[in-house]
């Protein structure tokens, strides 16, 4: 082998050197600096979630109003009850209750199927009861039970008037009437 010229010796070593640093640049500098910036990168986005998380704690007291609000409001279309018997028991008594107050008399009621909802929805229940009433106090009953919350749905409504085969007139009416009310499962208190 021959030897090399001075020219060519220092090509050569400029090569090395230039090969020894690509080398340490890949191997010892690149992986120093990546993980500087992926640091850098985790670094932003624990920084922003902790913002978010800021501004999350900082609303929850005016989320817990407008829970509250809801819950109000949400009391005017639904009642609150532990379960379903009770639901339909309040029902059987707000009806009751209003029948009492026209001057009608209350003749019993049973429960009727109503529909379950998922759970934390809305459910409903359903009664059937026989009440005695004038026509005025049916028309007071009904003013009376449209008019309250939360609000009774009517299913059905079946009038008899017996009475006016013998006196020609309807004195007392015979009514049979299917009401439904939503409830939300709500703690007993």
């Amino acid at each position: 082998m021959r030897q090399l010229s001075r020219r060519e010796s220092r090509i050569l070593a400029v090569a090395l050197l230039l090969a020894s640093v690509s080398l340490a640049d890949v191997v010892l500098v690149q992986p120093v600096f990546d993980g500087f910036s992926a640091r850098a990168q985790a670094r932003q986005v624990l920084l922003a979630r902790h913002a978010a998380n800021d501004r999350l704690i900082a609303a929850i007291p005016r989320l817990g109003r407008e829970a509250a609000l809801r819950d109000r409001q949400l009391a005017s279309y639904a009642l609150s009850a532990p379960d379903a018997a009770t639901a339909a028991d309040n029902l059987r008594d707000r009806l009751e209750a209003a029948t009492t107050a026209v001057g009608g008399d209350f003749h019993g009621g049973e429960d009727l199927p109503g529909s379950g909802g998922a759970s934390g929805a809305n459910r409903i229940v359903a009664t059937r009861v026989i009440l005695r009433l004038s026509a005025g106090q049916l028309t007071q009953f009904l003013a009376r039970v449209q008019n309250t919350r939360p609000f009774i749905i009517i299913n059905a409504l079946a009038v008899r008037a017996d009475d006016t085969l013998v006196t020609g007139k309807a004195t007392t009416l015979d009514v049979n009437l299917e009401a439904a009310i939503a409830y939300r499962p709500a703690r007993a208190r």
